[in-house]
């Protein structure tokens, strides 16, 4: 049988997992030689809790009323709607799913090979479950709200035990001796580690997490992106900060997502909390996004209310996306557990805008 390998799949989990074997070798399907590979049936374990979410169509499409555009082949169906494989394993996608489940999935009802034609009862156009579009509603609903309406007491509250579950889900532990990075300005000269902390409450304005008067500290997973995000101009020095976790830290790791997440936390309920996947993806978007200074003490009211949030329920900050740089960024709620270690003086020498006729 055929080994494949983590070049044949966009989600970073299932690369991961192939990744966290270390067995090297030649892939039988996208030709990569030299990499991290598995047998495909070592996923079966990964792909068979997507059947529930599934229904078959016998003997393909004939004879069926559910429309032409919800029946696919099984392989089909899964890349459509999860985009678990690469674009390297174009073609493959069947054979790599027929290894995987081998002879058939063995379940009474549910779809009994690679090829076997299903329709998703579950996800509607675009990929989004009618559960997921209302969860997105209420966000918007909420949103507005805090904005225009109710700051304090707003009425339109969100389901929070499911948000609760589900941030469970990409809770993410950054180990001891982790190391973030975090950018000052600083003209008059290079700033100490002392001076790199996070403001003092009355100094804290209002920012992309913290509401104005409760200081978090920003950081950012590289240094690329920790300078990128203070949106210098040329010629400005700036002092850069290493930073060293001294404990574990947790955290709602909001960067990336997969539907192997759900899985991997809480596989009694995946065919339920999974509908709810593509909402996470939203509220993960909306937190990076980059928002006009003249608009900000407006715009970041509803990520400050979902940050305040996940501080409530015992994480000690929020990872989320840059818009400026190629890393991530960490608002951490305290400074436990992280020191900074040392700092280094910088002067931008380059600043490089792309920009489209709007």
């Amino acid at each position: 049988m055929a080994r494949c390998c983590l070049q044949c799949f966009d989600d970073f989990v299932l690369r991961e997992q192939i990744r966290s074997r270390k067995d090297v070798g030649d892939c039988g399907f996208c030709g990569a030689h030299g990499v991290e590979v598995l047998e495909c049936r070592e996923l079966e374990g990964y792909f068979e809790p997507f059947l529930e979410l599934y229904e078959s169509v016998p003997n393909g499409t004939a004879g069926t009323t559910v429309p032409m555009n919800q029946c696919l082949p099984l392989w089909q169906r899964l890349q459509q709607d999860w985009k678990l494989f690469s674009a390297r394993a174009g073609g493959q996608e069947r054979a790599i799913l027929a290894d995987v489940f081998g002879a058939g999935t063995g379940h009474a009802g549910y779809p009994s090979s690679a090829d076997a034609y299903v329709r998703n009862p579950v996800l509607v156009v675009g990929g989004q479950t009618a559960e997921a579009a209302g969860m997105r509603a209420a966000w918007d609903a909420l949103c507005r709200e805090l904005k225009e309406e109710n700051r304090f007491f707003p009425q339109k509250m969100q389901d929070e035990d499911k948000q609760k579950r589900l941030l469970a889900c990409v809770a993410r532990v950054v180990p001891s001796k982790s190391v973030m990075w975090r950018t000052r300005v600083s003209n008059q000269g290079r700033l100490p580690p002392r001076k790199m902390g996070r403001p003092p409450a009355k100094s804290a304005r209002s920012g992309r997490a913290n509401p104005v008067g409760i200081p978090y500290l920003y950081l950012a997973s590289d240094k690329e992106t920790a300078v990128a995000e203070v949106r210098p101009s040329r010629g400005v020095h700036l002092t850069v900060g290493r930073f060293v976790t001294t404990a574990d830290l947790r955290l709602a790791d909001l960067t990336r997502f997969s539907p192997f997440q759900i899985l991997l936390a809480d596989a009694d309920h995946f065919a339920e909390l999974v509908k709810y996947f593509s909402y996470l993806e939203v509220v993960g978007a909306e937190l990076g996004e980059p928002v006009q200074d003249d608009d900000a003490h407006l715009d970041y009211l509803p990520t400050q209310y979902l940050c305040e949030m996940i501080k409530s329920l015992g994480y000690e900050g929020v990872a989320y996306r840059s818009a400026l740089g190629s890393g991530h960024n960490v608002a951490l709620f305290g400074m436990d557990g992280i020191k900074c270690t040392s700092t280094t003086l910088v002067k931008v020498t380059s600043a490089v805008f792309d920009f489209e006729q709007t």
